[in-house]
């Protein structure tokens, strides 16, 4: 017998599904929209043109691979508290606008999940 789990909108799921079909694309359009609205003032404002190469670079796809391998592409944070929650952003521990020589370091990379990442930026403040 398979091992099932209860989608956020209480349908009932297989275990390592996330969402439900329906809430999957709900997610994605969410996603989509804000990924949109944080690259069109954040990410591409004209502040963070160096930033924004930084991302599309070779070096940065492979760095991030490799985070992604070490951390088995699971949320560290999670993990840490015993949950398996599967990641969705390879996060800068120190932010590369604070150091600028870390953006490469795999050990200032972790996996993390949505909401932990948006938790972790939320302390940076």
């Amino acid at each position: 017998m398979a091992l099932k789990k209860t989608c956020a909108c209480g349908k009932i799921i297989d275990y390592n599904q996330k969402y439900c079909k329906e809430c999957e694309k709900k997610y994605e359009q969410e996603r989509r929209e804000s990924n949109k609205q944080y690259d069109r003032h954040v990410r591409y404002s004209k502040d963070n043109i160096k930033y924004s190469k930084f991302y599309h670079s070779a070096e940065w796809v492979k760095v991030r691979q490799v985070a992604i391998v070490r951390d088995h592409a699971l949320c560290q944070d999670c993990l840490k508290e015993n949950r398996i929650t599967p990641y969705d952003t390879v996060h800068h521990i120190v932010p590369i606008k604070q150091d600028w020589d870390k953006r490469l370091d795999v050990d200032n990379l972790v996996c993390l999940c949505e909401s932990c990442h948006q938790k972790r930026h939320k302390e940076l403040k």
